[in-house]
Formats: structure tokens, sequence, C-alpha cells
């Protein structure tokens, strides 16, 4: 969340003329960057779940998968 406040920050500067088009970049690939680590740590995440149900030969009963809610 905090690199899409960022991003949107800058984004907002560069509009009003008060950055240059290099500081919007560096927001953006900032936030690109950001963005593919959450979506590489939930893929870590979920393969860790799956080895973990595999182990015990059934569901995690009671745990919630990522972005779900019981």
């Amino acid at each position: 969340p905090w690199a899409k406040e960022v991003l949107d920050a800058v984004t907002e500067r560069f509009r009003a003329g008060k950055v240059g088009y290099l500081e919007l970049l560096d927001a953006r690939r900032t936030f690109a960057e950001a963005s593919a680590r959450e979506t590489e740590a939930l893929t870590e995440m979920q393969r860790q779940r799956i080895e973990i149900e595999r182990f015990i030969a059934g569901p995690l009963d009671g745990v919630p998968a990522h972005g779900t809610k019981e």
C-alpha cells in the first residue's frame, strides 16, 4: 500500500509540475518492484500451504487461505 500511495503522490506532483519525469519513473519502478515482491511472497505462501497439506494429507482446517475469510 505504501508504494501505491507514493506513486499517487508523485503522479499528482508531476501533473502539477513540481517534480520531473525521472522522479515519476522512479516511483513507478518502485511500485512495480513492490508489486512483484508481493506476488512472489503470496505465491511462496501458497506453495508452502500446499506442501503442508500434502504432508498432513488434508486441508488446513480453520486456517483461511490468503484473501479468504472464514
